[in-house]
C-alpha cells in the first residue's frame, strides 16, 4: 500500500498467513527510481493439527495413497515437524495405522476388496497433542464383471416358474454395478422331460442364447423366467459368452424339480411270458406319472388296477389288484391268468388317469412227460418208480391219463397197475406212477410194461410220452430127467413110454436131445 514518506523515510507492516516468499517492488515515485526490490521469506508456524488430504477415489481392490499433513494454525505445512499419527481406515479397509511423518507430511496405501465408502480419521497415537479431528471418505468402487450368479427359487414344480435372478460381480465379489444393458445369455442344467419336453428360459430352449437386460448389474424383474418339465436334482448355470456362473458351487442355483400332478399310468415292468397258473415273474409294476411323464416319487396313496384287456385264450387274471402305490409305483408280484393264448394284454387303470395298456405277452401250457423212455429191472425188484417231469412249474394242478400194454400180464400176474390217472400238483414239477413186480418162481422170458400217456389236463404232451419197463426173469432153468433109470416089458407090450420130467413148470418150451 502507501508508504508515507516523512524526512525521507517511511514504514508498512506486511504479514502474510500463507508460509512463503514475499517478493516486495515499488510503484508511483514521483519520479524517482523505483526499481529497487526485496524478498520476505513467512515461513510456517508450529504445527497445531493433523490434517487428512482428500484422497482419490480407487477400485475395490486398488489400493489409493492417502497423504496426512501437520499443519500450523494457518494451515501451513510445519516441514520441521516430524512426529507421527495413526490413521485409522473404516469399513473392510487395510492398510491403516501410524503414519511416519517427514517435513511434515506422510503417507499410507489404503486398500479395500468391498465395494463401499471408507471414512478416513485419525488418532493421536503418539501424544502430540496437536489437534486430530480431520477426517475425509475415500470411495471404493466395484470393479469389471468377472463372474456371474443365479439365484431363484430352490425348489419348483414340473410345468411350473421359476423366476430367476441373474447378478454379475467383480473378481472381489462386489456388485457389477457397471455390468448393464441387454445380454444374450445362455442357461443350462435342466435336462429335458421323460416326454421329451424341452425346458425353457422366457420361452426359448435351454442351450439357446436368450436377451436379458440388467442394471446395475442385476437382471431387471422377470426377465429370466425358467419352466423346466424334468423331475430331477440340478443346477442352473449361464453364461454370456465370457463371462459364466461354473467358476464356484455357490454361484448356480441348486434346483430340486418335483413331479407335477398325476396324469398318467406306464408299465415300468412289462408281463413276461409265464406259465399258465403261476405267477407272472418279474412282478408286473406300474407307474403313476405327470403330465411330462415323471414318476410321481412321492405317491403313497393312488390305487392302481390291472385287468385284461386281450383276451385270447378266454383266461381269468388272478392276483391282488388293486394296490396302493408305493413311491409312485404299484408292484403287482401275485398276478397269473390260468389258460394258455398268445398275445395277452393288460390294462392298468385309476380313477381320471390315462388309461396304460401293456405288451402282448404269452400265456403257455408247461408239456408232460416220462422222465426216461425206457427202464428196467430184475423180476425181484420192486416198487418200480415211473417219474413224470413238467417243463415248469404250473399254478394249476396237470394231471394225465396212462394206459398200459406190453408182453407182462397184469391183474396180479406179472404186476400190479391199472390204467389210471396221474397228478401233479400246482408248483410241482414232478409225480410218479408205481408198478408192483410179482416175483414168481416162473421160469420165463423177459417181459415188457409200455406205460403210454394222453389227454392232458392244463399241459401238453412231451416228447417221452411212452415208457417201456424191461422186468428181467430171475429164476433158474428147471432140471430134466427120465422119472426112472431102468423099465422092462413083454416083448409083446409095444409101444413102451419112457417119461421124462421137469423139476418145476417153465413158461418156456423146454426140449432136449
Amino acid at each position: 500500500g502507501l508508504v508515507d514518506i516523512s524526512s525521507g523515510v517511511g514504514t508498512l507492516s506486511i504479514n502474510d498467513t500463507v508460509a512463503e516468499t514475499v517478493n516486495l517492488s515499488l510503484n508511483g515515485g514521483g519520479g524517482l527510481d523505483i526499481s529497487s526490490t526485496q524478498d520476505v521469506l513467512f515461513s510456517p508456524g508450529p504445527a497445531t493439527q493433523f490434517v487428512i488430504l482428500d484422497p482419490a477415489d480407487s477400485t475395490a481392490g486398488t489400493a489409493t495413497t492417502v497423504t496426512v499433513q501437520a499443519l500450523d494454525t494457518n494451515n501451513n505445512v510445519d516441514t520441521s515437524y516430524g512426529t507421527g499419527v495413526t490413521l485409522v481406515a473404516g469399513g473392510s479397509a487395510t492398510g491403516g495405522g501410524l503414519v511416519d511423518i517427514v517435513s511434515g507430511v506422510g503417507t499410507l496405501s489404503i486398500n479395500d476388496t468391498v465395494a463401499e465408502t471408507v471414512n478416513l480419521t485419525l488418532t493421536d497415537s503418539e501424544g502430540t497433542g496437536l489437534t486430530v479431528s480431520s477426517t475425509q471418505n475415500v470411495v471404493f468402487s466395484p470393479g469389471a464383471a468377472s463372474y456371474l450368479k443365479v439365484t431363484g427359487n430352490a425348489s419348483m414344480t414340473a410345468g411350473g416358474s421359476n423366476e430367476l435372478t441373474i447378478k454379475a460381480y467383480d473378481a472381489n465379489n462386489n456388485l457389477a454395478t457397471g455390468y448393464i444393458g441387454t445380454k444374450s445369455l445362455t442357461f443350462s442344467g435342466p435336462a429335458t422331460a421323460p416326454d421329451d419336453t424341452v425346458p425353457t428360459v422366457e420361452t426359448t430352449a435351454i442351450g439357446t442364447a436368450v436377451d436379458v437386460t440388467f442394471t446395475a448389474g442385476v437382471s431387471n424383474a422377470n426377465a429370466a423366467t425358467l419352466i423346466a418339465y424334468k423331475a430331477e436334482v440340478t443346477e442352473v448355470d449361464v453364461s454370456d459368452g465370457s463371462l459364466n456362473s461354473t467358476g464356484d458351487a455357490s454361484y448356480d442355483l441348486d434346483l430340486t424339480v418335483t413331479p407335477g400332478a398325476a396324469n398318467n399310468l406306464a408299465y415300468s415292468q412289462q408281463p413276461g411270458n409265464t406259465v399258465a397258473g403261476s405267477a407272472i415273474t418279474p412282478a408286473v409294476t406300474v407307474e403313476v406319472r405327470d403330465e411330462w411323464n415323471n414318476v410321481r416319487t412321492s405317491d403313497n396313496s393312488t390305487s392302481v388296477a390291472v385287468a385284461i384287456n386281450n383276451n385270447p385264450g378266454s383266461g381269468t387274471l388272478s392276483g391282488t389288484t388293486p394296490r396302493t402305490a408305493a413311491s409312485g409305483v404299484a408292484t403287482f408280484n401275485d398276478l397269473s391268468i390260468d389258460k394258455s393264448g398268445d398275445g395277452y394284454t393288460l390294462d392298468a387303470t385309476s380313477g381320471g388317469l390315462t388309461t396304460a395298456t401293456s405288451s402282448g405277452f404269452n400265456i403257455t401250457s408247461p408239456t408232460i412227460q416220462f422222465t426216461s423212455a425206457s427202464s428196467g429191472g430184475a423180476e425181484s425188484a420192486t416198487p418200480v418208480t415211473l417219474q413224470l417231469t413238467l417243463s415248469a412249474a404250473s399254478g394249476l394242478d396237470v394231471s394225465v391219463d396212462y394206459a398200459l400194454s406190453g408182453t407182462a400180464t397184469g391183474g396180479g400176474t406179472d404186476y400190479s397197475l391199472a390204467a389210471g390217472t396221474a397228478t401233479i400238483t400246482a408248483g410241482s414239477t414232478t409225480t410218479n406212477i408205481n408198478l408192483t413186480i410179482v416175483n414168481d418162481l416162473l421160469v420165463e422170458a423177459d417181459e415188457t410194461i409200455i406205460v403210454t400217456l394222453s389227454n392232458p389236463t392244463n399241459a401238453t404232451l412231451g416228447t417221452n410220452t411212452v415208457h417201456t419197463y424191461t422186468i428181467n426173469d430171475n429164476d433158474d432153468p428147471p432140471t430134466i430127467q427120465f422119472t426112472s433109470t431102468s423099465s422092462s416089458g413083454a416083448e409083446s407090450a409095444t409101444p413102451v413110454i419112457l417119461q421124462l420130467t421137469l423139476s418145476a413148470v417153465s413158461g418156456l418150451d423146454v426140449s432136449v436131445d
